[in-house]
This record gives structure tokens, sequence and C-alpha cells, in this order.
């Protein structure tokens, strides 16, 4: 009994220290913005532009927030994209089937239609 505890508590805690990281931002809170106020970092954050303190060299101009998003769009949009033609290559195979479906109960009913007549005369 002990022993499936041991065990049920060793996979819990496997399960909640995992995590999926696919990227991450490397960021030095003590050196990159050593000389800014609070106020500048916040402008910095939410995008706002600030007259008084220019960009810092190798900073990107867009927030955070944004280029994360702008991320997770292309990576969803990517989920969804059409690869090469190929739905409408499905498409075009659906149409083929279905006419070749029609095509081949016609036939076969003009079959039973001509043996019906043979059997008549």
């Amino acid at each position: 009994m002990r022993f499936r505890l041991f065990l049920t508590a060793i996979g819990v805690s496997l399960v909640w220290t995992s995590g999926c990281v696919t990227q991450t931002e490397r960021v030095s809170p003590y050196e990159q913005y050593k000389d800014e106020s609070v106020w500048e970092e916040i402008q910095r954050e939410f995008g706002w532009q600030s007259n008084s303190a220019p960009t810092p060299l190798g900073q990107e101009t867009k927030p955070f927030y944004s280029r994360a998003a702008h991320k997770i769009k292309e990576t969803i949009a990517g989920w969804f994209a059409d690869d090469d033609g190929k739905a409408e290559e499905l498409m075009a195979n659906q149409r083929r089937f279905k006419l070749g479906r029609i095509e081949g109960g016609e036939q076969l009913q003009e079959q039973q239609e001509d043996e019906e007549n043979a059997e008549n005369r």
C-alpha cells in the first residue's frame, strides 16, 4: 500500500513539475534596463512611445505581448493552412467519386432494364 502511494506521489510530482516550453526569451532584468524608470518600463511594455527615453540598442520596438500574440497567430494559421493544394485535390477526388457512383448507378439501372426487356420478349 505504501509503495503504491509512493509511486503515485512520484507520478503526480513528475506531472506537476514537467512542462512544455517550446521557446523562451532570455531577459536579464538587472543589466538591460538599469537606468529606466518605472513609468518608462510601463510605456515600453504597453507599446507607448516615450519621448524622453531612447530605445536601447538590441531592444525590439514591439512589446513582448504583441510579439507573442503574433507568433501564436502564425502557429495557429500554420495548423489550418492549405498544404500545397491538397484540399483542392481532395475536393476534386470527391467530385470524381460522386460522378463515378452516379454513372455506375445509371449503368446498373440500364442493365436491369435490358434484362427485364429480354425476359419479356
